[in-house]
């Protein structure tokens, strides 16, 4: 600390100069107290205000969307009105396939009878050919031919198997003739039972389909 009369140097905690006998004046430090801040405090006016320009905004918005749904969801102004379709059943022909049950075609002829002796046995004797006349399926025919003396029948009965335009000969005998009768005899036209095949044809059917105009 300098001395303020002679302004010699002393020692910080001197209350004397060791040089002149002067009193020595100490200075106090103060210390540098912080400087405060100062606060503003936001009037209640401005809150109010704040406030209310928050509500305005989240009032707008909110306004905002529900005008645009309720735009979307209305149909527009200049839109046309949309016009009611007419609709009705209506039968539509398609073609399509189906089995059907028929006999095959058939033909006979050469139609023979005769008479004889077969040992002791006095027999009729008949036959006559038979023509599958499909030409795509075979099947077995069953051949009949019936013997007539007076009011007796007998009936013969074969069976053959045919291919598809193949023709066969079917033979048949009765041992019951009466020798000596007056009574009429003979072989009565010959029968001929077909078989049944399965074919199939393309017909025409319809269905209901709805159409609209």
């Amino acid at each position: 600390m300098n001395c303020p009369k002679c302004s010699k140097e002393n020692k910080h905690d001197s209350e004397f100069c060791r040089f002149c006998g002067s009193k020595l004046e100490h200075q106090k430090i103060q210390k540098q107290q912080p400087i405060k801040k100062e606060q503003r405090n936001i009037p209640p006016w401005a809150i109010v205000l704040i406030l209310v320009g928050i509500g305005f905004i989240i009032f707008f918005f909110i306004n905002s969307q529900e005008t645009k749904l309720s735009l979307s969801a209305s149909p527009s102004a200049t839109q046309e009105p949309t016009q009611q379709r007419s609709c009705h059943d209506t039968q539509v022909a398609y073609q399509d396939t189906e089995p059907y049950e028929v006999k095959l075609a058939y033909n006979s002829f050469d139609i023979n009878y005769d008479t004889g002796y077969e040992g002791t046995d006095y027999v009729a004797y008949g036959n006559y050919n038979i023509q599958n006349l499909d030409q795509t399926n075979g099947g077995t025919f069953t051949a009949y031919y019936t013997f007539v003396q007076g009011d007796t029948r007998n009936t013969e009965k074969e069976t053959v198997y045919l291919r598809p335009g193949e023709i066969q000969k079917v033979y048949f005998k009765w041992k019951g003739i009466v020798l000596f009768t007056s009574e009429r005899s003979g072989w009565a036209q010959p029968r001929v039972d077909a078989p049944s095949v399965t074919k199939y044809r393309t017909v025409t059917k319809y269905r209901t389909e709805k159409r609209c105009d």
